[in-house]
């Protein structure tokens, strides 16, 4: 038979033992993905745009780009989607290219560097007025997500080869190879 003591320690242990477990993962949730909360990119089935300003392939989203930006402001690290209609996590680290001067002038244009991890090798995100902007390498690809209109919620998300010659891609290159 156990004595008062034996049980008083016993119980201390089990309580210690149930809330380690519970300490450590609230700790862990803290210190890395919690924009993973932020549900703030939407694939959608069409987009309101003509055919001809779009690229030949692409997925479309939708931005909640307030939501976007609290995330960004809170991590290193964001949500993005690809051409393939995956999200990945890539890690960022602001990199302003414009003059101290003037992006004291302009503080509403954010401009990240995307850093190498398993999935992106390197890549440079904007978020200004119009919109949010990316240009992602993936080892030998290159895909962009654009706004469809500025300012506008609607996003497509597409390989540098599949940019279309007549559409409104600021990224089409004459000599696409």
């Amino acid at each position: 038979m156990t004595n008062f003591r034996d049980k008083f320690v016993m119980c201390k242990f089990s309580k210690i033992f149930l809330l380690v477990p519970l300490f450590l993962f609230l700790m862990s949730c803290k210190g890395t993905n919690s924009f993973s909360t932020h549900a703030y990119w939407t694939e959608i089935p069409e987009i309101s745009a003509n055919e001809n300003d779009l690229p030949a392939k692409f997925k479309a989203y939708n931005l909640d780009i307030d939501n976007l930006k609290l995330s960004v402001e809170d991590n290193n690290a964001l949500e993005i989607p690809s051409p393939l209609g995956e999200l990945l996590v890539v890690n960022i680290k602001s990199s302003s290219t414009m003059s101290p001067a003037l992006a004291e002038k302009f503080p509403e244009i954010l401009s990240y560097e995307v850093l190498n991890s398993e999935t992106v090798s390197s890549g440079r995100i904007d978020i200004n007025p119009s919109g949010f902007y990316a240009m992602i390498k993936t080892g030998s690809e290159t895909y962009f997500i654009n706004p469809v209109k500025k300012g506008g919620e609607e996003y497509v998300c597409y390989f540098k080869g599949d940019a279309n010659e007549n559409s409104k891609n600021p990224y089409f290159e004459q000599n696409n190879n």
